[in-house]
């Protein structure tokens, strides 16, 4: 349902601007429903049940002290990892697609706070 393409098209027209006078959270409900309704149900399917499965294999490997065993389904993780990022969309860093997740709106990019970051990590380095 979340997926087809009259109920996004519902959503944005009609029910969007709706929620967005309600309030904010009602909002960010509906923006969580559209992001993971970007993922294909297959694909969900497929990074699940290869996650789960890698908690053996991990276990495995680390009882016989032995990456090569684990890596290959490390590699698939990550690259599993990395396709969820590009279904879900990102500009500048692919991150921020994940971060999204668990963060709404936060992104990698901090702007000009590093250099004041920089200046007073530079202070607290030289009272130590």
């Amino acid at each position: 349902l979340f997926r087809s393409e009259s109920f996004c098209t519902a959503v944005q027209t009609h029910h969007l601007p709706a929620l967005l006078e309600e309030g904010e959270g009602s909002a960010l409900l509906l923006g969580r429903i559209l992001f993971l309704a970007a993922l294909a149900a297959e694909f969900v399917e497929e990074l699940t049940r290869t996650t789960s499965q890698a908690t053996h294999v991990w276990a495995e490997a680390r009882k016989r002290s032995d990456f090569a065993h684990y890596q290959p389904t490390l590699e698939k993780i990550v690259r599993l990892v990395q396709e969820k990022a590009d279904r879900l969309g990102w500009a500048a860093c692919r991150y921020d697609a994940l971060l999204d997740e668990y963060e709404p709106g936060a992104r990698t990019a901090i702007g000009a706070a590093p250099a004041t970051v920089l200046k007073n990590l530079k202070g607290i380095a030289l009272r130590l």
